[in-house]
């Protein structure tokens, strides 16, 4: 098993943000540690979609989340582009506000699911979603 990243979207303080995950204003970017089984925070970086143009949020995001080797997402708000981003990560639906290392107790308790998850290398991830427990689901098609 490896480590993996997450990136939360939060308002830069202990909080998920409001808005879409492509609109927060802050990714706190954590790494699950396969060997001593801790969420350890990285680093806390701005969104860099805010500056730029709309038509080019979407490749820039990724790009981001790439470079910074994120495989989950964690947020309370997804935009339309949810069934692409599954494409890509695995993402996490935070049902309420709720401080950020209260999810991340929730996310080690559950680690094999999202790991396991990741290691199906499907062309679609499931989307978890996460309030006192976890559960998962599929996006439907588009009507």
């Amino acid at each position: 098993m490896r480590n993996v990243r997450f990136a939360f979207a939060t308002d830069g303080n202990q909080h998920y943000s409001d808005k879409n995950f492509s609109r927060s204003d802050f990714f706190q970017i954590y790494e699950y540690q396969v060997e001593n089984l801790k969420l350890k925070l990285i680093s806390v970086l701005p969104n860099p979609c805010l500056t730029v143009e709309d038509d080019q949020k979407y490749s820039v995001l990724i790009d981001f989340l790439n470079e910074n080797k994120i495989d989950l997402l964690v947020a309370r708000n997804y935009s339309t582009n949810l069934k692409v981003q599954c494409q890509f990560f695995v993402p996490i639906i935070v049902d309420k506000q709720i401080p950020v290392e209260q999810v991340g107790n929730l996310v080690k308790k559950h680690i094999r699911w999202l790991i396991d998850e990741l290691s199906l290398n499907k062309k679609e991830n499931m989307v978890f979603n996460i309030t006192n427990g976890i559960y998962k689901f599929k996006i439907d098609n588009e009507k």
